[in-house]
């Protein structure tokens, strides 16, 4: 299947076919590469417990740079999360999907959304599929077509299915102060059955937990019953505490009704490990991920995660 050779594919379409693994990636392109890569990296090492990670997406060569370091392993976790938790729990609720309604907060390039249909593609669980990726960042255009591409070439995404971007997109701001307000009610608020939050907590600043919480009590509160929310995040401190902080209150204090359905936070709280199913191109290895200091290339990704459905 192409699927086993995602790694390749996502290099060539980011990069194009020139420098495909077969191809020629010169010396200066390849420390262009290293350069945002480690840039990226950097970004990703807080100095304290609890700080938030940098944002730093706001080049094209750091985007692109993502695709590589970061695309091909978090397309598993989202997989593991979505086949043992989300597909059950959609089967209980509904036999069958004529559509089947994924909204993606803070995507980015979106590897969660492969993940995600990858998951529901043995499923037998619907039929149609809405898809909508929402983000700050307004770079993103480039990379989320190479990921809706992905899904089309590996039978994840049919005739009739139908996807649509939304940038400028606060997790930080109540959806009555965004302009796509209107938009996100008819068009997720009131439909979508799956809402995905993936590698955000570790940009949340301590002083905006609070904010965050309050946003993700309405985002819950204006959902449909039987929808369900699936957040994952690194293994970082902060980003743990958020996730605690809302299970707590989903099971002590909220007064929108919803069940934990999943979660690896309590007993022991140890993280998830993933191994990438995809192997890196040896051109990629050669020229970019040497082994040397801020290039080792990545083999596991630690996550927690935190599964909610309301009732």
């Amino acid at each position: 299947m192409m699927e086993y050779n995602l790694f390749g594919r996502v290099f060539e379409k980011t990069y194009g076919p020139a420098t495909s693994p077969y191809g020629r990636f010169s010396t200066a392109e390849a420390n262009r590469v290293r350069e945002a890569v480690l840039s990226l990296r950097q970004s990703y090492r807080p100095q304290y417990a609890n700080e938030a990670c940098m944002r730093c997406y706001d080049t094209e060569e750091n985007r692109k740079a993502y695709m590589l370091a970061y695309y091909p392993y978090y397309v598993d976790p989202a997989y593991r999360v979505v086949r043992d938790y989300v597909v059950p729990a959609l089967q209980e609720r509904q036999g069958f999907y004529p559509v089947l309604n994924l909204a993606f907060f803070a995507g980015g390039p979106c590897p969660e959304m492969y993940g995600t249909l990858k998951a529901l593609r043995g499923a037998r669980l619907h039929d149609r599929t809405t898809v909508t990726i929402l983000d700050w960042e307004l770079g993103w255009k480039s990379e989320q077509r190479i990921s809706w591409q992905l899904c089309k070439e590996d039978g994840l995404i049919h005739h009739g299915d139908e996807g649509q971007l939304i940038y400028r997109c606060d997790n930080l701001v109540p959806c009555e102060q965004c302009m796509h307000g209107k938009t996100c009610r008819k068009r997720i608020h009131e439909q979508a059955d799956v809402y995905f939050l993936q590698n955000y907590l570790s940009h949340v600043e301590p002083a905006e937990q609070e904010t965050f919480l309050n946003k993700m009590r309405a985002t819950v509160e204006q959902a449909k019953p039987g929808a369900v929310f699936v957040i994952i995040d690194l293994q970082y401190a902060g980003s743990k505490a958020i996730m605690r902080e809302l299970a707590n209150r989903v099971q002590a204090e909220w007064d929108v009704p919803a069940d934990i359905i999943g979660t690896n936070l309590f007993a022991g709280s140890a993280p998830a490990w993933s191994c990438c199913p995809y192997e890196m191109p040896a051109e990629v290895q050669a020229k970019i991920f040497r082994g040397d200091d801020g290039f080792v290339p990545k083999k596991w990704t630690r996550y927690y995660y935190l599964v909610l459905q309301k009732q």
